[in-house]
């Protein structure tokens, strides 16, 4: 595959070590070898797993690195789901990321949920042919509660490039 023109460069080779190397979950070390781990499966035509690695530090990053980090995980995701390699399995993320918004443990931070949330909510817009699961109900489908909880747990930066990844989708 073509690299994703919203991640960082890949390492030249890289296996899941590199985010117990990167620092502890959190950093802004973990959330950026996470996204250069995203390209690397990316690349070596591993579409799904490449999700489940930028979810992996989309959801450990602390609000601080997302507004410190140059690169913000909602463009990368539509483009991957836009332009899945036609050979690797992308699975269905609108039924993973249903699941994650509707059923995200307790002990879970309103941020991570709301991240669930908006990742699901680019799912539907990019790619309505992926179907829902019929046997949950899907979350609110509104833009403008989870724009003011992503205000409120994100800040307005990340808040900002979710709602231009809306827009940019159409």
């Amino acid at each position: 595959n073509s690299p994703c023109p919203y991640l960082p460069e890949a390492p030249p080779a890289a296996n899941y070590r590199i985010l117990r190397e990167s620092g502890a979950p959190g950093s802004h070390s973990f959330y950026q070898s996470a996204l250069r781990y995203t390209q690397y499966l990316w690349i070596h035509g591993l579409p799904a797993r490449a999700i489940l690695a930028l979810c992996r530090g989309l959801y450990a990053a602390e609000e601080t690195s997302l507004k410190s980090a140059a690169t913000c995980p909602y463009q990368a995701y539509l483009w991957m789901i836009k332009f899945p390699d036609p050979v690797g399995f992308l699975g269905n993320p609108r039924i993973s990321f249903q699941h994650q918004t509707i059923r995200m443990p307790l002990h879970s931070t309103a941020l991570k949920r709301c991240r669930a949330h908006a990742l699901w909510l680019l799912t539907l817009s990019a790619r309505p042919d992926f179907p829902a699961d019929p046997d949950e109900l899907e979350p609110d489908k509104k833009v403008d509660p989870l724009r003011c909880d992503l205000a409120k747990w994100a800040g307005n930066e990340e808040t900002l490039r979710f709602l231009n990844a809306v827009q940019i989708n159409g």
